[in-house]
């Protein structure tokens, strides 16, 4: 992720997708290296890192909490690396991995960042892939 930042930093910045802040608590993060217990800066956030996760692997990630449920997906024009979103869940400060079995579910709603973000970077918005048909 570090490497995908560094390369994509004033991408980032340019298109309005993380702010300098972001950017810079990002980087923080990503060049940290030993245990960060106690210093909640340091550790993986949403929306920010989850997204980050998302262009780094080419795949969604879900992010579920108790304050709310986003999905972030890849902002590129190369192929997905799966369709199959990563799923996390955010309880007691940690977040844990889900996986369920495949089958039709409805997705949490996709982040206000990425259509807008899509339109200023010129990429195909993928967003209706994960839209919950009624």
């Amino acid at each position: 992720m570090l490497e995908h930042l560094n390369v994509n930093h004033h991408h980032y910045r340019q298109n309005g997708v993380f702010l300098d802040d972001d950017l810079k608590k990002l980087f923080a993060i990503l060049k940290h290296q030993g245990a960060c217990g106690g210093e909640p800066q340091l550790w993986f956030n949403s929306p920010d890192c989850a997204q980050l996760a998302a262009d780094t692997f080419l795949r969604p990630i879900e992010v579920h909490s108790n304050q709310q449920s986003m999905i972030m997906l890849p902002l590129s024009n190369t192929t997905y690396s799966s369709y199959q979103p990563i799923i996390l869940q955010l309880f007691g400060g940690h977040f844990y991995l889900v996986t369920l079995k495949r089958h039709k579910r409805k997705f949490p709603m996709v982040s206000p960042v990425y259509s807008p973000a899509c339109r200023k970077m010129n990429i195909n918005d993928q967003s209706r892939s994960f839209a919950n048909d009624n």
